[in-house]
């Protein structure tokens, strides 16, 4: 049997004989965080956009799936890809996508992959070692191209996406975690380590003077807290996927796989595999078709340059709706996830972006992007910055890869071209 004593240094309540301890105890330890990018093709519709400004902002009907996680949102406008540089601003979808996540894109047909790290990699690399995967590149039907990457090792060193969710799965949960089976074995094992202990730990309590029983109520809260999450519902595991390649091959499963790329992500996170994802679903100038939001056959790509534009937009608005509801989806799988202090959203980054502002102007000015989760309250959500200026004018995207990089702790003064990033984006810290 555990002794009393051996309980209190297992729990980290050893200040008998290390009186510091008493005082660090009251801190909180650091809370896991995370981040993820999510990157869907050919900008955003000016209809999509909110009205209002500020915390007094309005989503459209076409985001009306994104009510639910307002307060935890900031939707910006306003923002310029490091595709402007030297006035290049059209014709932007096979470098765009690189502007979007590296701020630093190519521009060139001979050596056409990005000149930097993108943001994704630059965070996985400052919490190397801390889980059991370095990072997970999604993608749900990637195009086998630079058109199709979003996350680079360094400059010319292209990630590509996975795109089998079945291969991630065996690698994630059978190889580095142990089956989902397992892992709910583990959790049931390791759940209510106080509850088993309430006699000797309450007797412990009267025994100890007014500060050290506030130090022992601390390291117990924290405790409790970690039960809590262990203890949570299907936070650590997924229903496995079994599909052969040939099922990742076909357009016609695009919703299918990006529900299993979204569950899989989360699991992940909930596991604490990595702490860094990032999800294509196509690759930029896309062009798939989406049958289940619109009953036009045409791509998504041909919709943009249509010669009637009403009609056309009152069409692919649906397959913008459509991916917003599935932002959404993933934003209510990490929000269902309690954690200490709120739930897994409110401790992740999400970033929402294309390769294009708005989706027939073709170029790297007014970027529309959605930001979700605060960092443990680091930003200012429930709000819409449409930042003001004109083309030139704007402010570097770059400025936010910064700003979000060093919202989960990665401090970053500059990210991307130096000749084009000027530094953070301040206006949307919350402290």
């Amino acid at each position: 049997m555990i002794s009393r004593r051996d309980l209190v240094t297992r729990a980290g309540l050893g200040f008998l004989a290390a009186p510091l301890l008493a005082r660090r105890a009251r801190a909180a330890p650091p809370r896991k965080l995370r981040f993820i990018t999510v990157f869907t093709p050919i900008g955003q519709m000016d209809q999509w956009l909110p009205t209002g400004t500020g915390a007094a902002f309005q989503l459209s009907g076409m985001a009306a799936s994104l009510e639910p996680f307002k307060r935890k949102l900031m939707v910006m406008r306003g923002l310029r890809s490091a595709l402007t540089i030297n006035g290049r601003n059209f014709g932007g979808h096979p470098w765009g996508i690189q502007s979007s996540f590296t701020g630093a894109p190519s521009f060139d047909d001979v050596a056409p992959y990005a000149r930097g790290l993108s943001i994704d990699q630059h965070i996985a690399n400052a919490w190397r070692g801390q889980t059991p995967v370095h990072s997970l590149r999604l993608g749900v039907v990637p195009t086998p191209s630079h058109e199709g990457v979003m996350s680079y090792a360094g400059p010319q060193q292209p990630l590509f996406p996975e795109r089998s969710a079945a291969r991630v799965f065996s690698t994630l949960f059978q190889g580095a975690a142990g089956s989902p089976a397992d892992v709910e074995r583990i959790r049931l094992r390791r759940q209510s380590v106080l509850d088993r202990w309430t006699g000797e730990l309450n007797a412990l309590r009267t025994k100890l003077d007014g500060e050290r029983r506030t130090t022992l109520d601390a390291q117990l809260a924290q405790i409790r807290a970690v039960e809590t999450q262990l203890a949570s519902p299907r936070t650590c595991s997924t229903a496995p996927f079994t599909n052969p390649d040939r099922f990742y091959s076909s357009a016609t499963n695009f919703p299918a796989i990006g529900k299993q790329m979204i569950d899989l992500t989360v699991s992940a996170l909930a596991c604490d595999l990595t702490r860094v994802v990032s999800l294509l679903w196509s690759g930029s100038g896309s062009h798939q078709r989406h049958p289940w939001a619109t009953a036009v056959n045409q791509d998504h790509h041909a919709f943009t340059h249509a010669a009637d534009a009403v009609a056309a937009d009152r069409e692919v608005a649906k397959v913008y709706q459509w991916y917003t509801e599935q932002f959404a989806y993933l934003l209510a799988k990490l929000d269902a996830i309690p954690e200490d202090g709120g739930t897994m959203l409110d401790n992740t980054v999400v970033l929402w972006t294309s390769e294009l502002g708005s989706h027939r102007s073709h170029s790297g000015f007014d970027m529309r992007v959605v930001v979700a989760g605060n960092a443990n309250a680091y930003f200012k959500t429930g709000s819409y910055y449409p930042f003001p200026g004109l083309r030139t004018d704007q402010q570097p995207l770059n400025n936010l890869l910064a700003e979000l990089a060093t919202g989960v702790g990665v401090p970053t003064e500059k990210f991307g071209d130096p000749t084009f990033a000027t530094g953070q984006l301040p206006a949307i810290r919350a402290r």
